[in-house]
């Protein structure tokens, strides 16, 4: 998994900070070409790989199940029911996913004639696109659970189609230097660029604010890693967050 991650060109200590204090590491752990097994208080689990090494971030009790296990079955949801000891249904978790970043020196934009900032003359249409997207796709996290946290958003922008919205980026900000986004679009129109477009605009923002732009998305969608690409992001890290459960899921 490491191995898939190309070298990083930019310092980024930043990132590194904020994501050892989310996985409740050290920023010097991001960096030392291995992946290094510490502990954390609470019930969470964080496996979080960079080019350079990683952490795996886990309760004093688990420390023990994964020294010396391979990364790839670290992301894997059944590896930790076997390994736990537990049933799926027992497991909470999200991811993997890949993250990614733009600043100003790398974004490349792809304009789109329909997408633009949501203001509050859009709330019914916004109200109209959420009942869509729940009812056609119920198990996605959407652009309001951007990483899998429910958030209240600081921007939104869209993308009409005939009248219709059919695409949305929300936007969370980690202080002024990362600001976060995600995105959605209805099914129907996927494959048509619209996304890209909106992810553009939006991206455009935030890097001429002087931010770095983040975006976080499933590790197996191959349509928001040719965004990502198509749009200048660099790969940064890949993400897995899971803890049991005393209630099943299911």
């Amino acid at each position: 998994m490491i191995a898939t991650l190309p070298a990083m060109t930019l310092p980024l200590p930043k990132l590194d900070a904020l994501w050892a204090h989310i996985v409740g590491s050290d920023p010097a752990h991001m960096r030392q070409g291995h992946l290094r097994v510490v502990s954390r208080d609470g019930d969470h689990i964080h496996v979080f790989l960079t080019p350079d090494g990683g952490v795996v971030a886990v309760p004093p009790m688990y420390e023990s199940l994964v020294h010396g296990v391979a990364p790839e079955a670290l992301m894997a949801p059944r590896w930790w029911s076997r390994a736990l000891s537990v049933s799926l249904d027992h497991l909470a978790w999200y991811g993997p996913t890949a993250i990614w970043y733009a600043t100003s020196s790398t974004f490349t934009p792809v304009p789109h004639p329909f997408a633009r900032r949501l203001r509050r003359r859009d709330t019914a249409e916004l109200a109209r696109f959420v009942r869509l997207l729940r009812a056609r796709e119920p198990e996605t996290l959407h652009y309001w659970a951007i990483g899998g946290r429910e958030i209240g958003q600081v921007r939104l922008w869209g993308a009409y189609y005939e009248g219709r919205l059919v695409a949305v980026v929300g936007e969370r900000a980690w202080g002024r230097a990362i600001h976060e986004i995600g995105v959605n679009v209805l099914p129907r129109w996927r494959g048509m660029g619209i996304g890209t477009g909106v992810v553009s605009l939006a991206t455009h923002e935030i890097v001429n604010s002087g931010a770095l732009a983040q975006w976080t998305c499933p590790l197996d969608n191959r349509a928001a890693m040719r965004i990502a690409v198509r749009l200048g992001y660099r790969s940064y890290a890949h993400h897995f967050w899971l803890r049991v459960v005393e209630e099943p899921l299911s």
